[in-house]
Parts: C-alpha cells; structure tokens; sequence
C-alpha cells in the first residue's frame, strides 16, 4: 500500500509540474506528458492520436522516431484505440496472448502486445485517444492506479485542447470586431482573400469590393437617384 502511496504522489508532482509550467507550450506540456507516461507506465511508446471516423493520425509521439511517429495515418479499424475511442472508461491489458485482440488487426499488423489507453474528449465530443503501447508483453497487470492516471493525464489534455480552440476562437472574434470598427470608422468594410473582414482604409485592400448589403451601398443609391 505505502509503495502504491509513493508512487501516486510522484506521478501527481511530476504531473503538476509539468501542467503548471508557464513557461512551456501546450505542445511542449503534451509531449513532456507523454514522455512522463511512457515511464511511469513503462511501455516503450505513448502517442496522442486525433480521430476522424475511421482515420486515425498520430498528433505526438514519443518517442518521436519511435515505430509510431507522428504523423502517422492508420486505418483506426487496425489499431486498439478503435475500442477506446467507443469506451468511457479505459482500456488496458498487459499481454494480448490468449485473448481475443489476439485475433485483431491490430496484433496481426502491428505485433502489439500490451496497451493502456483513453479516450480524449474535446468540446464535449470524442476527439482523439491517448494511448501507451508495447511490442512486448507486461510482466505486471494494470492496477487501478494506472487507470486513474491515464484517465488524469486524458482528461487534462481534452480540456486544454478545448481551451486552446476556444481561446483561438476568441481571438478570430476579437480581429473581426476589430476589422469592423475599423472599417465602420472608415466608412469601408471588405474581405480579403481568405474571406477575414477588413478596413478598405488601407490601400492595399482598396480593390477589394464592400462588403455591405447593396442597399446600404453608396453606389446603387446614386445610380437608382442619377
């Protein structure tokens, strides 16, 4: 129990320091979490994968030349995560001999032998998997601990992708309010190439037609008066 006790509290620290780390990127948090799984779990290989109906695509890897870098675009029928991804609760096993993922796609492609994963929830819906892997068997099963960490470590990630997007939504609103006042300032509006709104006060946007309703257009008001 003590053993069980001490490693729980250093799998918080280690995990508390790494996510409320300021100076470190999302990107950097992910990886130095997937580098502290692959440890602490002791498995050779840690991966966040994004899905998207059957296709599935390592977003980070650890290691990063591993036999799964990112990058990597698998059918998701040929992985474990298929199951994960459909799962609320995680998924792990230490040795696939004698059970039925021995008969999976997975195992016959890849020669994975033992798995612990959870599925990654964004924006309240399924968005990925993270998962730690092994060619070779685990001597010791997955106890409780090691579930609860990996469900931590999914849940964090989950939310701050969540936040990241939101952040990066709110951020596109603050521009567009920005181009609008700009613009309404100006009298112009318009849309650049990509569809941002911006001020036609600058030049370089002069050519670019207003985007406003006709019927508040200088022009046709001059023309249905002419």
């Amino acid at each position: 129990m003590e053993k069980r006790l001490n490693r729980a509290e250093r799998r918080l620290n280690a995990y508390y320091r790494i996510t409320s780390n300021p100076t470190l990127s999302l990107d950097d948090k992910i990886r130095k979490l997937l580098r502290f799984a692959r440890g602490s779990f002791r498995m050779p290989i840690a991966v966040l994968a994004r899905i998207t109906e059957q296709r599935f695509e390592v977003i980070h890897a650890v290691p990063r030349a591993g036999a799964i870098p990112a990058g990597t675009v698998l059918n998701l029928a040929h992985t474990y995560c298929a199951e994960t991804v459909e799962s609320e609760h995680p998924v792990g096993f230490s040795n696939v001999s004698g059970t039925h993922r021995e008969r999976s796609e997975c195992f016959q492609r890849c020669g994975l032998a033992a798995y612990l994963g959870m599925r990654v929830i964004v924006a309240g819906r399924p968005w990925g998997t993270l998962a730690t892997l092994s060619e070779a068997a685990r001597q010791a099963e997955f106890d409780e601990g090691d579930l609860h960490f990996i469900r931590l470590l999914a849940d964090w990630i989950g939310n701050a992708l969540t936040w990241d997007a939101e952040t990066r939504e709110l951020r596109a609103l603050a521009e567009w309010r920005k181009a609008v006042f700009s613009g309404i300032s100006s009298g112009i509006v318009t849309c650049d190439a990509d569809g941002t709104l911006r001020s036609g006060w600058f030049l370089k946007y002069s050519n670019r037609p207003a985007r406003i309703p006709n019927e508040h257009s200088e022009t046709p008001y001059i023309t249905r008066r002419a």
